[in-house]
């Protein structure tokens, strides 16, 4: 059902191409092989895609009347749920492996820390799969789609916004300062 939906290709065209772009730039403005530009603004990118990818998971389901036939069947709950959550995490995993092209391309053009490049992909991953857990609660609490992913959205953005200010811990005598970046 989820790879039923234009919005589903609508959402994976626009992802690609930003981070395509945010790829591409640095490596033909400064000649440079890194996936930083990359990965420094997925997060705020993710915080918009992965609700935008689960909020019909429930919602749909409330609004269409599909979920009494769903209770009706011989399955539990968490089944539903756990399938709905594992689908959203099978498209955040389809749309990643898109984006493999990326550290394919440094691998040819440089040298690359693959070790960095691994664990930048794991921690996406991990990352996925905590929006994806709050897109799907979100498109559980409603039957609007668009109540969903505005929800879903603003958790993400709070927990977004808590990594960023993580980036600045307190100094001597309660002043904020940031971090020195590697």
């Amino acid at each position: 059902m989820l790879f039923n939906s234009a919005a589903t290709y609508v959402i994976y065209v626009v992802f690609l191409l930003i981070m395509g772009w945010l790829f591409v730039t640095p490596l033909f403005q400064m000649n440079q092989s890194t996936l930083d530009t990359f990965l420094g603004p997925l997060p705020l990118i993710l915080s918009f895609v992965i609700p935008a990818l689960t909020m019909r998971s429930f919602s749909e389901e409330f609004k269409t009347g599909t979920i009494e036939y769903l209770s009706t069947l011989p399955i539990r709950d968490y089944e539903v749920v756990l399938a709905k959550y594992l689908a959203a995490m099978g498209m955040l995993g389809v749309l990643m492996l898109f984006t493999l092209v990326f550290p394919v391309v440094l691998l040819i053009a440089g040298h690359p820390d693959v070790g960095r490049m691994v664990g930048a992909y794991v921690s996406i991953i991990g990352l996925g799969s905590f929006f994806s857990a709050i897109g799907v609660w979100s498109s559980s609490m409603t039957r609007n789609q668009v109540v969903a992913f505005i929800v879903g959205f603003f958790v993400c953005f709070i927990f977004f916004l808590l990594h960023r200010m993580a980036d600045f811990p307190a100094g001597p005598g309660g002043q904020l300062r940031p971090r020195c970046q590697h």
